[in-house]
């Protein structure tokens, strides 16, 4: 069976922890053994547990040299298949440990803010997810105005995205 890792930068109430359990929801386990790293910050850790899925608690939210040791440590440990990761912090992380350790890795995301960002965060901000948009295997928007927002950034050819929209899961 494969294993594949799921980070998060939090557990509180939200889209990207609802889409995450959502598709935790539907993941066939018989055939792929989920684990999550996120911060036990919010309600959705506990639906995570009573999914019966391993979860970790690292503090995502904040660039640290300590996080990012105990993330290739337990990925080393868990040796998953394929990196899941969603929002920009988490990215920062599983996409370089993805790249470092070569395990592809999907990214997820949850809206572009760099529009709310000062020039001199905007900037870097944009370098860095072009930088991390080349070593990603494939991008996920969760709606066709993300995706476009992606394309007037230029993060990666609009091949390597998909949209898998967020919504209400009547």
């Amino acid at each position: 069976m494969k294993k594949i890792c799921f980070i998060l930068p939090t557990t509180e109430l939200g889209g990207g922890p609802k889409h995450l359990f959502d598709l935790l929801k539907r993941t066939d386990l018989n055939k792929w053994e989920p684990f999550v790293c996120t911060q036990k910050d919010g309600p959705y850790w506990e639906d995570f547990q009573k999914l019966n899925i391993k979860t970790y608690n690292l503090i995502l939210r904040k660039i640290s040299m300590i996080t990012l040791f105990k993330l290739i440590t337990l990925l080393l440990i868990e040796k998953p298949s394929l990196i899941h990761t969603h929002g920009a912090r988490a990215g920062y992380y599983g996409r370089m440990i993805g790249w470092l350790l070569r395990i592809p890795v999907i990214h997820t995301f949850h809206g572009f803010r760099y529009t709310h960002l000062s020039v001199y965060y905007r900037i870097p901000f944009i370098i860095i997810e072009n930088c991390l948009g080349l070593i990603t295997d494939h991008h996920i928007c969760v709606g066709i105005g993300e995706k476009q927002r992606a394309a007037i950034l230029k993060l990666v050819p609009l091949i390597k995205f998909t949209i898998i929209h967020n919504g209400i899961d009547f």
